[in-house]
């Protein structure tokens, strides 16, 4: 019929438009990717995990630049995970039909639940970028890495030290102590000049 709209429904999944001019490479995975986004297990995993990614920083791999400051890395990765669960949620029920997450999906385009969304999502990043700033101007993270080293330096001299205590090498224990410290005075300078460099300061307009 003349003039007849033969646009596909408004809501109806790209998969199923763009599917017969995929490569057949392509067409295969399609059904398979289909398959996985309707597990729910799937989907937990997809929403838990990436929330899960701070535990190996912080408790597992014990990284001292997160260590310095794992509120700010929480919140910063929280928001990131925030912004990708809602990319995955407004984006994938239009190539994939999951009941589910079309619910989901109504719901988040509602205003009052976007707004919502959005203030949780730029509050997050703006604390993040806070502690950033903070940990900046005080050298947490510089802090971090030298009490490390320090840590490590001393845990082998006491095991030296008791060693050449229990050998009864007295002025060789001595002469470790004496060097323990030297570098815990070189230490201390080190961070009293790094205070010096970055002085606390009122911010001021002009």
């Amino acid at each position: 019929m003349a003039g007849e709209d033969t646009r596909p429904p408004f809501g109806e999944p790209a998969v199923l438009l763009l599917r017969n001019n995929l490569t057949p490479a392509v067409s295969t995975f399609v059904p398979v990717l289909e398959k996985l986004l309707r597990s729910k297990i799937v989907i937990w995993i997809l929403i838990v995990l990436p929330g899960l990614w701070p535990v190996w920083p912080i408790f597992i791999q014990h990284d001292s630049t997160v260590l310095a400051d794992p509120l700010k890395y929480i919140l910063h990765h929280l928001g990131f995970t925030a912004c990708v669960l809602l990319a995955v949620v407004l984006t994938v029920p239009l190539l994939v039909p999951i009941h589910a997450l079309e619910a989901v999906k109504h719901w988040v385009e509602e205003p009052l639940t976007h707004g919502i969304i959005m203030v949780v999502i730029v509050t997050l990043a703006v604390v993040a970028g806070l502690r950033h700033g903070y940990n900046q101007q005080m050298a947490h993270s510089e802090h971090a890495k030298q009490f490390g080293r320090m840590s490590e330096l001393f845990d082998a001299a006491q095991t030296h030290l008791s060693a050449q205590l229990d050998a009864g090498k007295l002025e060789d224990g001595a002469a470790l102590l004496r060097e323990l410290g030297q570098e815990a005075l070189e230490e201390n300078g080190d961070w009293v000049l790094l205070h010096r460099e970055r002085p606390l300061e009122v911010p001021h307009s002009g």
